[in-house]
């Protein structure tokens, strides 16, 4: 004779969360801001409203912002190059204060940066951000027409007048 629990099918609670896919936890979308799309938002340029529109979604929890630590060194660096140092530390602590989670250089993400940058003929960075999608599932957002060459693997939210 069979046991009455031998017919009530698999126990899903006892499975740790690190087994499902992220997909499956949340609908919520996803943006990776490029160093292009930081830079257009500071300065002000074409394009400024519709990320400023994707940071209110972040704030009201509709929607997830994501950014690589390494654009966020690039956006300092070029800052500073341009502006010097104070400028580049003043837009620092503002994107830091803005709902952006920051992606880290994991040695899986480090090494798909390696492989993109490798074979998509992108710079380092940019390569950070393709891979910093295709691991969070989410769509790039970004003016920079170098993406073009990914974007046979990733989804971009082209910002006005920067995909030509």
């Amino acid at each position: 004779m069979r046991n009455a629990r031998e017919n009530e099918g698999p126990k899903y609670e006892n499975i740790p969360e690190l087994v499902m896919p992220k997909r499956s936890r949340s609908k919520i979308s996803c943006y990776i801001l490029d160093t292009n799309a930081v830079l257009i938002l500071l300065q002000d340029e074409p394009g400024a409203t519709a990320v400023q529109r994707l940071i209110s979604r972040a704030k009201s929890n509709n929607c997830r912002l994501i950014m690589s630590i390494i654009s966020l060194g690039e956006m300092y660096y070029i800052i500073y190059e341009r502006r010097g140092r104070i400028d580049a530390t003043k837009a620092l602590t503002y994107i830091e204060s803005l709902p952006i989670e920051m992606l880290t250089a994991k040695r899986k993400v480090t090494l798909q940066a390696a492989e993109i940058k490798a074979t998509k003929n992108l710079g380092y960075a940019d390569s950070f951000v393709v891979a910093c999608a295709l691991t969070e599932d989410g769509r790039v957002v970004t003016g920079d027409p170098d993406f073009k060459k990914a974007d046979d693997i990733i989804h971009i939210r082209w910002l006005i007048g920067r995909a030509s």
